[in-house]
Formats: structure tokens, sequence, C-alpha cells
């Protein structure tokens, strides 16, 4: 395994951490108004969060800001950076289903 040159191990030190989450749900139901009439309703729902962490320790190169003499990285003072997602979807769907022809329902008033 070849060593690496002493300027160059604190960059292994940086911590890169994420994760994500996704849910999904989905709801049916049938209303039966007579024999002939019935509603079907649909809800569907589905969030998904992402979150993501970076930590770069106080003593870490970086690949910017450097000269030709330390190969294009600079000493970092460390720095911390998190940031989050979440974005939520959903879809609601009436349906009115007519088992009887509608020209006879109209007629038999």
């Amino acid at each position: 395994m070849q060593k690496l040159p002493t300027r160059y191990i604190s960059y292994i030190k940086q911590k890169v951490a994420s994760n994500s989450r996704r849910w999904l749900a989905n709801y049916n139901a049938n209303i039966r108004f007579t024999s002939w009439a019935d509603l079907d309703v649909t809800q569907t729902m589905e969030i998904q969060t992402n979150r993501s962490s970076t930590i770069n320790p106080q003593n870490t190169w970086t690949r910017s800001g450097g000269t030709p003499a330390t190969m294009g990285m600079s000493y970092s003072g460390g720095s911390m950076s998190q940031s989050t997602n979440e974005s939520k979807t959903s879809n609601t769907q009436l349906t009115l289903n007519l088992a009887q022809n509608l020209v006879i329902f109209f007629h038999q008033r």
C-alpha cells in the first residue's frame, strides 16, 4: 500500500453523510348512494426528504486556492454544512359511477 504524503493525510478526515427517506400512502373508499349510483374516492400522498451534511475539520486540505508547490491545494480553517430538502405531492380523485341509463332516468320524472 502506498503511503500518502503527510500534507495530504488530513484531507481524508472530511466526513460526508447523507440519507433519504420516502413515504408513500394511498387510500381508497367507495360510497354507495343508491343501487345505481356510487362514488369512488382515491387519495395518494408522497413525501420525500433528503438530508446531507459535510464536515471539514480545521486541519484539512481543500482542492482550491493553492499554489503549484501544494499541487493546487490549500489549508482550510474548517467548515460544516448541512442541507435538507423535502417535497410533498398529493393527488385526490373523485369518480361518480352511474349504473342506470341516464335517458330513462330523466324521463321517469
